[in-house]
């Protein structure tokens, strides 16, 4: 496959679509002195991840079908990390199944649950306001990686 794309395309650049997600979130964790704990809902999955020191701490992908299966995966990874209910945060981005629900449950197990409104964060830009238009597709136009 690499051989054909090379043959058509001289210099040709291949992006995975988290990394425009996981760059802007990185450097949104460096907000506060809080651990964060990032969830990203799209095409069913939802992609969980912390960071550390610069790092990664955790990344991981899960298939969810509700809201029920997002809240055990994110708590349990919660719990995995040692993350302090009281005084860390979860931050919930992208097409949530059962928003409300998905976000009232949380509370009730840790204090600080924000969901990351595509259009407030980056000042309402234009790609924002597209109908459908997935947060990662969103993160790479507004912040061009």
């Amino acid at each position: 496959l690499l051989a054909v794309i090379n043959d058509r395309m001289p210099q040709p650049s291949i992006v995975a679509a988290m990394i425009s997600v996981w760059h802007h979130l990185h450097q949104r964790s460096y907000t506060g002195t809080h651990q964060k704990l990032y969830g990203y809902f799209h095409d069913r999955n939802m992609e969980v991840f912390c960071f550390s020191k610069n790092r990664f701490k955790f990344c991981n992908t899960y298939t969810v079908n509700n809201s029920n299966n997002a809240l055990y995966y994110l708590l349990s990874v919660w719990k995995q990390l040692g993350m302090v209910p009281e005084h860390d945060e979860l931050h919930l981005v992208g097409d949530l199944p059962d928003e409300e629900a998905l976000m009232d449950e949380a509370r009730q197990f840790i204090k600080r649950v924000f969901f990351i409104n595509p259009s407030g964060e980056f000042n309402r830009a234009p790609v924002t306001q597209i109908a459908g238009m997935p947060y990662d597709l969103m993160t790479l136009y507004v912040k061009g990686r």
